[in-house]
């Protein structure tokens, strides 16, 4: 019983650490697309996550893409970018090529924290159009890079990350 004990012990502890530092925190975790509303405020919004691999298993990135309607007001796009870490990027723009050619993308809004055990989080938004989007979730290659103030990270964009953008498109017709 005693040897039982010790072995569930070791396995919780081991899921813990790893529940600390794997797996996408907050909302920006991948698999759905999700729905928020807002009755109060007046806004409904469905989004997409798309967790991206990374060089390392201490840092995660991601995009959002999401649909805005506020009422007696313009439906709008937004596309935000998530990272964490444990060193600063302070990204200043993503830059998107899709088949050869680039886009980019000024952080219109931004949010940085430094969280427990010293890692940070930096999310960035930025303004796109519909058209965009279908465009990246056509496209044949997608290169994704978040421009930091003195470097620049790379973001894989897969078959997955493909079809999740053309799922999101045909629920937000």
């Amino acid at each position: 019983m005693k040897k039982v004990s010790v072995i569930f012990m070791f396995v919780f502890l081991i899921g813990c650490g790893a529940a600390m530092i794997g797996g996408l925190r907050g909302e920006y975790y991948e698999g759905r697309i999700g729905q928020s509303v807002d009755e109060f405020e007046g806004y409904s919004s469905t989004f997409v996550n798309l967790a991206m691999p990374s060089f390392s298993y201490m840092a995660e990135m991601a995009l959002r893409f999401e649909k805005v309607s506020r009422k007696n007001k313009p439906t709008t796009y937004v596309m935000s970018s998530y990272l964490y870490q444990d060193d600063w990027l302070f990204v200043k723009k993503l830059k998107i090529k899709l088949d050869d050619k680039l886009y980019e993308f000024d952080s219109v809004d931004n949010s940085s924290k430094v969280l427990d055990g010293g890692y940070i989080q930096e999310l960035n938004y930025y303004a796109v159009d519909r058209n965009f989007i279908e465009k990246m979730a056509n496209a044949g290659t997608v290169s994704i890079r978040l421009v930091g103030k003195d470097y620049y990270m790379e973001m894989n964009y897969e078959s997955r990350h493909k079809s999740l953008l053309q799922d999101f498109l045909t629920q937000t017709k």
